[in-house]
């Protein structure tokens, strides 16, 4: 493992000290891993600005060029790219159902209404499924340079949509499967892909907790899948 993100639940916040950020940063340095993204989970309000300015602060001295945010506001987002800047930072949105990214399309018209040269979006193919679109090469060559960075999460269809596990999407139902399951995102073809259009930045997993392993033998498992795809 090369890079990890960083979320808001027990890792960092706008809340973090400097001290935290400190000794985080050092464990980095000491590891050689780099921190691909945190998360602004701030409230896309006016009064919110103190908190992504802090975050900004925050991923500096962690070393991340990315900021990972939600968009319900646009203009929120506008003024949080602003700062952003200030500290030669990007915010990336993830390719996400139930959002305004949920299809390359919709992230493209994000991008247009954002309308700022460091806002870009976090690819993750699984969404893509879930959303019944292609994930592959002409995905990647749409976005094109605002492909930012890369989650992944593997998810395949189910034949029901009911039951513990099934996602339901668009009265589709779906669920998680472990790297690897030929029913699911196709991994070679994502690198494939991403090696295709040139991109060289971070691409992390975010499989949930695993119900047949436990997550070190899952760090392990996915990292023998995915690792060799990278070269």
């Amino acid at each position: 493992y090369e890079c990890v993100e960083l979320r808001p639940k027990g890792q960092v916040t706008a809340e973090t000290t400097d001290e935290e950020v400190a000794e985080i940063r050092a464990t980095l340095d000491e590891t050689e891993v780099v921190c691909a993204f945190i998360t602004c989970s701030a409230p896309q309000t006016e009064e919110a600005m103190p908190a992504v300015e802090r975050v900004c602060e925050i991923a500096v001295g962690l070393g991340c060029g990315n900021i990972r945010v939600g968009v319900t506001e646009v203009a929120w987002v506008q003024r949080a790219c602003d700062l952003a800047a200030e500290h030669g930072l990007n915010l990336v949105a993830q390719t996400h159902t139930g959002s305004p990214l949920e299809t390359v399309e919709g992230a493209l018209d994000t991008c247009e209404q954002v309308g700022r040269d460091n806002f870009g979006v976090a690819y993750e193919p699984g969404n893509f499924v879930l959303a019944g679109r292609d994930y592959g090469l002409p995905a990647l060559q749409q976005l094109g340079d605002r492909l930012f960075s890369v989650s992944l999460q593997n998810i395949k269809p189910a034949p029901q949509v009911e039951g513990d596990g099934i996602i339901v999407q668009r009265d589709r139902g779906f669920r998680r499967c472990k790297i690897g399951d030929p029913e699911g995102v196709d991994f070679e073809e994502v690198f494939e892909a991403l090696h295709a259009v040139g991109y060289e930045g971070c691409a992390t997993l975010i499989e949930p907790i695993s119900d047949v392993m436990g997550n070190r033998q899952l760090a392990r498992f996915a990292f023998d899948k995915l690792h060799p795809l990278c070269a």
